[in-house]
């Protein structure tokens, strides 16, 4: 199942995104914000006319065991509905959450590729019991491997997921500062700035922020995140050349000094084609086309 497309129509809310604040604001009073919660994915769901789906997705390391094989560090993944709609992946096995399971907080989940190679080697994962954090969990798919996944989720392939209210067993909800995000996104008609803008009122009457106060959350598109990531590029790029440039010239040098031991060593084989009429280009050539020789190879093995 490939899903969403769109990712400049889709919003993504967090608590806070480095480099994403106001200049203006304190780090000691961006610390204070709280993350996104199920209060502001209550509202955004019931007053939002620009939204075509939405979900809510909480963060949380845990242990990951099947039989013997165990696996610590996991980021687990509670999630409320239409995370299928929101989010790009694929199913590589099984299938992804039902509606009933989603409302019920059946105790399912579907685990990254990664992870299934982990627990599980060469044994088919579907319908096997894993335990996370102690407690019994049936998988019910893998998503297809993918490297680093989308944006909202990190790297799919070493996440597990599993539906919000069965998550609330062992996830403090309550907690100021959990792991969460909203991921939003657009009616067809709509454009990002304008589903920003409507969520960003939304939120703040939600929260009961004064005119005066700045927001308390941080709203990114994938377009903003994206971003982020241009300078980094940008250098590596620069670094790039100037390691190429760098290799060039010492190539260069090095092929050079070979040359000019080659010329030195056949000082009397040039001496014997000069005498037989030969002249100085085709000696020229001799020698360049030995020097190219040597750098193409040398490309090459590089």
């Amino acid at each position: 199942m490939t899903v969403l497309t769109r990712w400049e129509a889709t919003l993504f809310i967090f608590r806070n995104s480095p480099g994403r604040s106001s200049p203006d604001l304190a780090w000691w009073d961006i610390i204070k914000w709280p993350s996104p919660s199920l209060s502001d994915y209550d509202a955004i769901l019931n007053k939002s006319s620009k939204t075509e789906a939405l979900s809510f997705v909480v963060g949380q390391s845990a242990t990951v065991s099947y039989e013997k094989n165990v696996a610590s560090g996991v980021p687990v993944g509670a999630v409320t509905d239409n995370l299928e709609n929101v989010v790009n992946f694929e199913i590589g096995q099984g299938r992804y959450f039902s509606p009933f399971e989603y409302t019920s907080g059946s105790n399912v989940a579907v685990i990254g590729a990664e992870m299934a190679e982990k627990l599980f080697d060469d044994v088919n994962p579907i319908d096997k019991e894993i335990k996370i954090s102690g407690r019994k969990v049936r998988v019910i798919g893998v998503f297809k491997k993918e490297g680093e996944g989308p944006v909202s989720l990190n790297n799919i392939d070493q996440l597990t997921v599993i539906p919000l209210n069965f998550g609330k067993n062992f996830i403090n909800l309550r907690n100021r500062f959990i792991d969460s995000q909203l991921i939003i996104k657009a009616r067809a008609e709509v454009s990002v700035q304008e589903l920003s803008d409507e969520a960003v009122m939304i939120l703040r009457a939600a929260r009961r922020l004064r005119p005066a106060e700045p927001d308390n959350f941080s709203v990114n598109n994938a377009t903003m995140l994206s971003k982020g990531f241009d300078a980094v590029f940008a250098g590596i790029n620069i670094g790039g050349w100037l390691i190429g440039g760098f290799s060039i010239l010492v190539g260069g040098f090095g092929i050079a000094n070979i040359m000019f031991v080659s010329v030195r060593e056949r000082t009397n084989m040039i001496g014997i084609q000069k005498a037989l009429g030969a002249k100085r280009s085709f000696i020229l050539q001799q020698f360049l086309a030995e020097s190219v020789l040597l750098s193409v190879v040398g490309g090459i093995l590089g």
